[in-house]
């Protein structure tokens, strides 16, 4: 950037230099007069040129400039009248405040309100870069990761920086208690992080801190132009299954899973990972490894489910207990975890007449004062619950009464207060977490729905106090078919942290509406929805003049020179037939440049495309196959000089015949390039995923033995192949377990290789062994050995130990010893020891 002042001005005009590659229309009044001379009543006059061609030219309101130095604020400059001389320019302006990538001229004059003669001026010309976010392709969000040292592919983003460098940050945290990703990115500690990733893909390393089995994490890449952010991706999650597992219940879960695919469920569209995540969480609760061997968790439930009595009493009191300490004798590799972590869940359940209400208490010292709050309280209503226990009862007792109370409480769909997470849309509301009230009420045909209120703690130089309310009214149920109308609006409060840093004071609102029918006993659904976004990115910026904003909307927003507007929507027709193990789903989008909601933060946007999927049975289910076809490309408001375009597909077949390994393949190929005239940043470019899991367990008179095989390829192609990688990972599981003995045994071993702009060679052997005693106390040692050629090796000793009383406790210890050893200098040498206790009591 070069700045040049008037050499002939009498007042001196210092622009503050924006975000390197970017400039907003707010950053145009961001200045410091210097005035030798007397007061005087002034106006701003600004001015944005690219190759010498006026684009936009603005004003301001008068102020006073007294003598000295004057920091302009906002409020002296209102309203600012803006002029713009290209349909292209208002375009991209409204929607998001900035202009097309390219190097733009930038002036901004002074000038004397009484006679109107220029005082001061200063030009300069900036750089403006509109590159896409990062999109994340593996995991992919809700997948089941099953590799020791799982690999994070993401597309980079488009189009490329040019002569600019280009990095990457991979930020990966664990999901604890009630926590969605997104509010896990905000609150807790990193599990992982590292910065300077050159290339699109990263494996995680053998020195950091193990994933646990049974756990979630959340995880995001962010963009960084020559070392300075940019952007960021979605926050996705993943589940993770260690590949020293127990054989034999994976087996049984994946191969159920295959014989109960829900094709009557139209949510049910995800990748086969999505559809068996929660079948293999609810077991992995139950007994999970901490590495390489069992170990009971009980700290992931949400609402306890509720064993009833046969007669219903006037009133209960139950509660659940769990605990968990974590001692580590280090600060982990690129982690932020405390040395000491303890967490505590409380639940105590209230019964009244049947109707469960439980308090949800979360605490976790893992608390930082430059973070949100960590910890939790809600109060629950286990409603559907009730609505069975009702069912039950009115059948049994046939009593009038009880059919009017269920009816009654049929009708509320959602009671929440404290921590709640409530979910209106992908687009409008998914994934914040709020402090205040969820309620969602569905009397007949009518429909109404209410939440807010807190968002956000205010934090210096971090965030403002932000608070959210949103609502949906309209007939029919969300799940059936329906017409609904949402509105949010989120808002900070300016003044609730005096050091604003790097940051800037939000005011959002999203209004739209969504609608389904089903069509021919539900086999046809048609649907969509639309929302429009007013978004000001600096509520103390200037007042703008926008002579034909409605009225109605002024109620609710005052226009700024910060604001901007843009919508998307989203429409789809889904066919099944449950006879036939048929479903088809085609649907398009298109989500505008400019679109925010602050409710559903990180939404990718700037884009269009339109997807295909077909997914078909056979056998009574017992071949399963699908189809997906996604075409995808940005640009969509020509904030760029080129467009680039995606093409997503998916092919998945299950097999799961009788006494013979099931199969599960997965094969994800992604194209992309766009139409850059300049060879040297054309874009051409594919990746792809390729997955085989098989298994298959066997029983003799004297033993049970499970054994798995898979498969995990993954590579990436660029047109200059300076970032071509390929990992290719193989993993075999055994486990044996003797039925007129106390012992089992069981062992893994795994080989990776690397090529490309990663090349090495690794493999990874455990072996454990578990005594019983009653089947109440299990007793696991094991050691594992991991090492990549020529780099690294890690040696790890385990001991863990569980005891269950179901009337009294579960109590669990573990403790394990590590030596990480390095050939070539990259994370140092380590010997961690780490240290876990479980508590649990239900009463």
């Amino acid at each position: 950037m070069n700045i040049t002042n008037s050499v002939n001005s009498q007042v001196q005009v210092i622009l503050d230099q924006p975000p390197p590659f970017q400039f907003k229309t707010e950053d145009l009044w961001k200045v410091t007069l210097v005035n030798p001379g007397n007061a005087e009543q002034v106006y701003l006059y600004g001015t944005v040129e690219s190759s010498s061609v006026l684009l936009l030219e603005a004003k301001t309101g008068m102020f006073n400039m007294p003598s000295g130095i004057k920091r302009v604020t906002a409020s002296e400059l209102s309203p600012v009248d803006v002029t713009k001389y290209s349909d292209e320019v208002d375009r991209t302006l409204t929607k998001t405040g900035s202009f097309q990538t390219g190097v733009y001229s930038i002036c901004v004059h002074v000038f004397s309100a009484s006679t109107n003669v220029e005082l001061g001026s200063t030009c300069a010309n900036f750089e403006i870069l509109n590159i896409s976010e990062p999109e994340l392709i593996f995991p992919s969000d809700g997948e089941v990761v099953r590799e020791l040292q799982p690999t994070f592919n993401w597309l980079p983003p488009t189009p490329s920086p040019g002569n600019n460098s280009l990095s990457y940050e991979i930020i990966i945290k664990e999901i604890l208690e009630r926590q969605t990703g997104i509010s896990a990115m905000s609150s807790n500690q990193n599990y992982f992080s590292k910065k300077n990733i050159m290339a699109n893909v990263f494996q995680y390393p053998l020195a950091a801190f193990k994933l646990i089995s049974g756990n979630k994490y959340a995880w995001m890449v962010r963009t960084y132009i020559n070392n300075t952010l940019y952007n960021e991706s979605e926050v996705y999650e993943f589940s993770y299954q260690s590949p020293f597992k127990d054989v034999g219940e994976i087996n049984d879960s994946l191969r159920s899973s295959i014989s109960s695919s829900k094709i009557n469920d139209y949510n049910e569209i995800e990748e086969f990972e999505n559809t068996i995540k929660n079948d293999i969480r609810i077991k992995q609760k139950e007994s999970t490894f901490a590495n390489n061997s069992v170990k009971i968790n009980f700290f992931r439930k949400n609402i306890p489910v509720l064993e009833y009595s046969s007669e219903t009493k006037p009133f209960e009191f139950k509660y659940d207990l769990n605990s968990e300490f974590k001692l580590l004798n280090k600060t982990p590799v690129g982690s932020d975890l405390n040395h000491n972590i303890l967490n505590v869940e409380f639940i105590p359940r209230f019964i009244f007449f049947g109707l469960p209400v439980s308090l949800n208490l979360y605490f976790d010292n893992q608390q930082d004062e430059l973070k949100q709050n960590i910890n939790s309280f809600a109060f629950l209503f286990d409603l559907e619950t009730w609505k069975d226990k009702l069912k039950e009862d009115a059948l049994n007792k046939s009593k009038e009464k009880m059919g009017s109370l269920l009816k009654i409480i049929n009708n509320f769909k959602t009671i929440g207060l404290g921590e709640i997470y409530p979910n209106y849309s992908k687009y409008s509301l998914n994934g914040t977490k709020l402090t205040g009230a969820d309620f969602e009420f569905n009397p007949g045909i009518f429909y109404f729905a209410i939440s807010g209120l807190k968002n956000l703690d205010a934090i210096e130089k971090q965030s403002f106090r932000r608070y959210l309310a949103a609502g949906r009214t309209g007939v029919g149920s969300k799940d059936g078919s329906h017409f609904h109308l949402t509105f949010l609006k989120a808002w900070d409060k300016e003044n609730s942290i005096s050091d604003y840093g790097n940051i800037t004071p939000k005011e959002n609102i999203v209004m739209g509406t969504s609608g389904k029918i089903r069509l021919f006993n539900d086999m046809l659904e048609i649907g969509g929805e639309i929302y429009g976004s007013i978004f000001t990115r600096d509520i103390t910026a200037q007042d703008l003049v926008i002579e034909d904003f409605p009225s109605i909307l002024n109620n609710l927003i005052s226009p700024k020179i910060s604001t901007q507007f843009d919508y998307l929507y989203e429409a789809g027709v889904k066919f099944k037939n449950s006879e036939s193990g048929t479903k088809i789903e085609l649907s398009l989008k298109s989500i505008g440049p400019g679109y925010v909601s602050l409710g559903s933060p990180g939404l990718r946007n700037d884009l269009s495309s339109i997807k295909f999927l077909l997914n078909q049975t056979f056998l009574n289910k017992l071949i399963q196959g699908e189809i997906t076809v996604e075409k995808e490309q940005n640009n969509i408001a020509n904030l760029n000089r080129t467009t680039s375009k995606i093409l997503k597909m998916g092919f998945s077949l299950k097999l799961n015949f009788k006494n013979i390994p099931y199969i599960i393949l997965n094969y994800k190929p992604f194209f992309s390039s766009n139409n850059d005239a300049a060879d040297s940043i054309k874009l051409e470019s594919n990746a792809n995923i390729f997955t085989l899991m098989t298994g298959i367990n066997g029983a003799t008179e004297f033993y049970n033995n499970s054994a798995s095989f898979m498969v995990n390829f993954q590579n990436s192609n660029t047109k200059d192949g300076s970032n071509d990688f390929s990992i290719l990972t193989l993993l075999f599981n055994d486990n044996l377990t003797f039925l007129k003995s106390p012992f089992s045994i069981g062992g893994s071993l795994s080989f990776t290789n690397k090529s490309g702009i990663i090349k090495s060679t690794s493999f990874a052997l455990d072996m454990y062994g578990v005594y019983t005693i009653s089947d109440a106390w299990s007793n696991t040692f094991g050691l594992t050995f991991s090492e990549e050629r020529k780099l690294n090796n890690k040696k790890s000793l385990y001991f863990i130990s569980n005891l269950t009383l179901e009337d009294l406790f579960k109590f669990g210890f573990s403790i394990e010893q590590s030596f990480y050893r390095e050939s070539v200098f990259e994370y140092g040498n380590s010997d961690d020891l780490f240290l876990k206790l479980n508590f649990s009591r239900s009463f």
